[in-house]
């Protein structure tokens, strides 16, 4: 029975493509033999099979498109490329791009500043915006009102197994994604094309068998969405790595360093290097003498790690760093599940799990110290050592810290996600509407001791004199201490989010052959957190609130030639707390020729504040406390002009004494604002040859800055706002009265601006040989600038190849990444040297040599540090993959440095290389 039929648009591109494969095979039989006739083709009565055809969607764009677009300089890293090169985590992944640098790692920064990993496109933490999936995820667990910023996703929590590739925009999207991507987008895409099972085990080994770590996965899935009308996917991820001590890695936890610098040579301490030791050090200074006492000494030097002292005869001090952790002991559970199922009318259905579960411990905190005067007694703890020694008991002092290992922090961390969505084509209109809601937990707990349990108080006798022999297993003291560790909560928060978001786009026209493309959107989210401290931090009070936040945005891509794009994006956010921001975006790329094409782009971008960094609590509290006040007569005027709290005579500024500062959230905080632009050029001269290169600008304003305290001592009567009269009374006991004294009120301002510049550069080439295929590749990023200003009226301060003590940091002026691969049929070899250009050091107080006087060293060359990677994969068979190598292959330590980014390790920085060494690797990954 014949039959016309009227067809919609997803059945008629159905049946053109399904008439061009019949075409096509038509033409090659008939190519193969004679012609035939063929009996004319009827249309049966039965209903057509819907195939949803493929297309692109691209990080940074809302239109879905029949191809890939080059016009926005997106980088691609697959599944592939991260298994040569032996990556086990995002993490590792994410912060092995040339063009990320200065995040956050694993080692003690991961846990002194909140104890988790981040991405840094550029260098710009707060500007760089994590997707999943390009959905959000929700930020860290545990948020601030004043100090650092932690509104950034944790790496951590992603599992290795589920990634598919990684899309890494280095271009501005505010216009696009909103707040955070002012510097680009980290797009982290998991994987739709697994069937059946496929277990993976991973082992890293580092130097010396400390550290070692492991990981394993098992994945399954099934189904085939445009064949069986439905996929699905599983993996679930478990990993576990022991902790590395900094006694491990000696080139970061030195106490005493010698070193050379313009011909000449010094020796300085780390602050770690303590007076307080165990055994207790013994002090009595007098008027003809500066003598000490400690068992440490013997024969006129220091044992047992101790370092001397300068001037002083028979004491010693300790350096701690050695009881303290390098890389925290971490356990992983991580699970993911995805899936569609095509619905009717090539509608998808489609929805995602994440969860994941974290535990890290690591060794970072200190005993109690306490100090106090010895007894003029016999018999009293030191009496007799220090009169034996030549010391004074009468005018005697006492030092003590344990020195046994360091205390430990805990970390329980969670972060799950769940999406539910459909998708599909509808009159041309691609089309994807999704509700998801995520959330992070964080627990933050921490080992306390007790000393004071047994009697060793602060400003009291030695109870012991256990306490003046060294805390080995001999000595009853050492486990006496050990017992009163105790476990106690600090801190617990919770951030979530919740958004409904709704994409559509289509060809609109035709231009020069080409679609005009119009993509739209409309996005609401919901935020909320919730953070508490317990008794351990009870100055930080806690806070919970929540936002809201509607935006819309459109995007219009239009052939101007048939070899020249123009891509226009505007988006406007508006947020119930801080109020709304507009933000659009020009993206065009010419292809010049076969060989030549240009890109470029200009938009303007946001970041809003943190909820927590809005709030304005009942009271001000506790941020910091600063020595050596000042009472300069412009700082009494103002101390005099403020008013004192109830039962107080007054306020008051004492001279040399500390001052204490207070803080509190702004709600008059607006957002960050930037503009950036982008340049770039690209060279194909052939399928096995690329390079291009794109400049890159951002500058940003209205940064988020706290108000400067040295700023209101400099100039208080311009900065009046900024004191106020500490809530704390002080007694005054000669004229029994209570008076208060001055305190300092900072709050976070739109403050700050910032300019970072720069040139990113990539270049691949492949050339097929009689061993196999080699490939070549640099990735490289050089910095321009990097500079920021504090507040609108300070002096801009560059930390570009040089720390800055404005910014806590240094900006490398050259990473890079070279890359030499051979592939074969069954084996394939990378070996990759990864390069940071070296940087002025930190200023340090040393002492020189030859003449005893103590310097302040500025200026002092750090050189560039250079490693390598070497890693093989070898397929055994259709269903096995084995991967070994080794990284940092000459087991190369990192260049001395004073200036260190995890903030605790001394004399080498993290972040221009880990700190871990030669490193082996052997992995196995098994399909069935």
């Amino acid at each position: 029975m014949k039959r016309s039929l009227t067809l919609k648009t997803p059945q008629r591109a159905c049946l053109l493509l399904v008439s061009a494969c019949a075409g096509s095979v038509a033409w090659a039989q008939n190519a193969a033999q004679p012609q035939t006739m063929y009996p004319p083709v009827q249309v049966v009565d039965t209903a057509l099979e819907y195939r949803q055809f493929e297309k692109v969607e691209i990080t940074g764009s809302s239109i879905v498109r029949k191809e890939q677009t080059q016009a926005l300089p997106v980088q691609v890293i697959t599944r592939q490329e991260m298994q040569k090169k032996g990556h086990l985590t995002v993490t590792e992944a994410v912060q092995s791009l040339s063009h990320v640098f200065n995040g956050l790692d694993l080692t003690q920064s991961g846990m002194i500043l909140g104890g988790f990993t981040s991405a840094a496109l550029h260098g710009m933490a707060s500007g760089t915006l994590v997707l999943l999936n390009g959905r959000r995820l929700a930020a860290y667990g545990i948020q601030h009102i004043s100090g650092k910023e932690m509104a950034h996703v944790d790496l951590e929590s992603l599992p290795m197994a589920a990634v598919d590739r990684i899309e890494v925009l280095t271009d501005g999207a505010s216009s696009l994604y909103g707040t955070d991507a002012i510097a680009g987008v980290i797009n982290i895409i998991t994987r739709v094309d697994r069937q059946g099972f496929e277990i993976t085990a991973d082992h890293s080994r580092p130097q010396g068998g400390v550290g070692d770590g492991w990981r394993s996965s098992l994945s399954w899935g099934q189904g085939q969405l445009h064949k069986d009308g439905f996929s699905w996917r599983v993996t679930a991820e478990i990993d576990a790595y022991d902790a590395m001590g900094m006694a491990d890695r000696a080139n970061g936890s030195q106490g005493r360093v010698f070193f050379e610098h313009e011909g000449k040579n010094y020796r300085t301490d780390s602050s770690k290097a303590s007076p307080f030791t165990a055994p207790a050090l013994l002090y009595s200074p007098t008027a003809s003498q500066n003598k000490m006492w400690s068992t440490l000494y013997a024969q006129g030097q220091c044992h047992g790690g101790g370092l001397s002292y300068d001037g002083f005869e028979g004491g010693c001090k300790v350096n701690l760093l050695p009881t303290y952790d390098l890389y925290p002991h971490r356990q992983n559970r991580k699970w993911h599940a995805s899936g569609e199922l095509r619905l009717s009318e090539g509608a998808t259905l489609f929805a995602e799990g994440l969860y994941s579960r974290q535990h890290i411990t690591v060794a970072n905190k200190d005993w109690s110290r306490i100090s106090g005067r010895t007894v003029n007694q016999d018999g009293a703890v030191g009496y007799a050592e220090m009169l034996a020694n030549g010391l004074l008991p009468g005018a005697g002092f006492y030092y003590f810290q344990p020195n046994l290992p360091a205390l430990q922090r805990s970390l329980d961390k969670s972060q799950w996600r769940g999406t539910l969505g459909i998708k599909g084509e509808i009159d041309q209109w691609n089309y994807q509407a999704q509700v998801y809601r995520a959330q992070s937990e964080v627990l933050k707990g921490a080992q306390y001791d007790d000393l004071a349990s047994l009697g060793f108080k602060n400003s009291s006798p030695l109870p012991s004199a256990w306490a003046l022999q060294p805390l080995d297993a001999k000595n009853p003291l050492t486990q006496q201490l050990l017992d009163t560790r105790q476990w106690q909560k600090d801190q617990e928060g919770q951030t979530q989010l919740t958004a409904l978001d709704l994409r559509a786009s289509k060809p609109v026209l035709e231009r020069h052959g080409k679609d005009v493309l119009l993509g739209m959107g409309l996005e609401v989210r919901q935020e909320k957190v919730n953070t508490r401290y317990f008794e351990a931090s009870a100055a930080m009070p806690g806070f919970k609130d929540q936002r809201h936040v509607m935006a819309a945005h459109t995007e219009l891509q239009v052939p101007l030639a048939p070899t020249w794009d123009l891509i226009a994006s505007l988006r406007h956010d508006h947020y119930s707390d801080v109020g709304a921001s507009t933000n659009g975006k020009l993206a065009s790329r010419w292809a010049l020729n076969s060989t030549w094409a240009v890109r470029g782009s200009w938009g303007t971008g946001f970041r809003a504040p943190s909820v927590g960094q809005t709030l304005n609590l009942p009271a001000p509290f506790l941020q910091t406390s600063l020595s050596g006040l000042r009472c300069t007569p412009d700082v009494l005027a103002v101390a005099n002009a403020l008013t004192p709290t109830a039962g107080s005579t007054g306020v008051a500024c004492r001279d040399n004494n500390f001052i204490r500062v207070y803080t509190n959230g702004n709600p008059d905080l607006k957002p960050e604002n930037s503009q950036q632009m982008s340049w770039g050029l690209a060279l194909t001269p052939s399928r096995n040859f690329s390079i291009s290169a794109d400049y890159w600008r951002v500058d940003i304003r209205n940064a988020l800055q706290f108000e400067s305290w040295a700023q209101a001592l400099a100039d208080p009567l311009q900065n009046t706002g900024q004191f106020m009269a500490d809530p704390n009374l002080v007694n005054n006991p000669s004229t029994n009265t209570r008076y208060n004294d001055l305190a300092l009120f900072l709050k976070m301002r739109n403050l700050g601006q910032s300019t970072k510049e720069g040139v990113d550069l990539d270049v691949r080439y492949r050339k097929p040989g009689d061993w196999g295929r080699w490939l070549l590749g640099v990735q490289a990023t050089y910095m321009i600038r990097s500079r920021e200003k504090t507040s609108h009226n300070a002096e801009w301060v560059s930390d570009l190849a040089a720390y800055s003590s404005s910014t806590n940091g240094v900006t490398p002026r050259w990473r890079s990444h070279w890359l030499l691969g051979l592939e074969q049929s069954d084996v394939q070899w990378q070996l990759v040297m990864r390069h940071t250009s070296g940087y002025k050091d930190r200023d340090i107080q040393a002492n020189r040599l030859d003449t005893g006087q103590r310097e302040t060293i500025q200026g002092r060359k750090v050189p560039s540090f250079v490693t390598f990677d070497l890693m093989g994969l070898y397929k055994w068979g259709a269903n096995t993959h084995v991967r070994a190598g080794v990284s940092n292959l000459t087991n190369r330590s990192a260049p001395l440095s004073f200036y260190s980014a995890n903030g605790l390790s001394w004399g080498a920085n993290s972040d221009a290389g880990n700190l871990i060494g030669r490193s082996w690797q052997l992995g196995v990954t098994h399909k069935f």
